[in-house]
């Protein structure tokens, strides 16, 4: 499921403007199979660095994640239309930016810290250490 929807697209952006990026038939209509398409390769790209954090899925989706999601799919869109602009090209890198504080710990999505997790790390064994040696060897005869 989507971070946002459209009806959460077109809250934040007027709908001439997602009507000239997303209507690939041309019929004069928001092809909301493309907008979906987008939405959900936008959720796609914000669960890569949100779950370096949390554990998906989350059990609400934070507004930061439906503006950023918004965000990223509508530049997504725009880029494929031939549309694309410095603001959107500016939303989508300041979205990035976000997930990447989020991602690394220094922004939060304003829910409780994940739990601690423990190290899957193997164990550093010291090759050098002999159990058995000569000496050692000899004192057992």
């Amino acid at each position: 499921m989507s971070y946002a929807t459209l009806a959460a697209l077109l809250e934040r952006y007027d709908e001439s403007e997602i009507l000239v990026i997303a209507d690939r038939d041309q019929d004069g209509e928001i092809d909301e199979a493309v907008v979906q398409d987008a939405l959900d390769d936008a959720t796609a790209e914000i669960d890569t660095w949100v779950q370096a954090r949390y554990t998906l899925p989350l059990p609400r989706t934070p507004e930061i994640l439906i503006r950023v999601c918004a965000d990223i799919a509508v530049y997504r869109l725009a880029v494929h239309a031939s549309f694309a602009t410095e603001e959107r090209r500016q939303r989508y890198e300041d979205a990035v930016k976000l997930l990447r504080a989020i991602g690394n710990g220094s922004a939060s999505l304003g829910m409780p810290d994940p739990p601690k997790t423990t190290s899957n790390r193997a164990r550093l064994v010291n090759p050098n250490a002999r159990r058995f040696s000569r000496r050692s060897m000899r004192r057992l005869t």
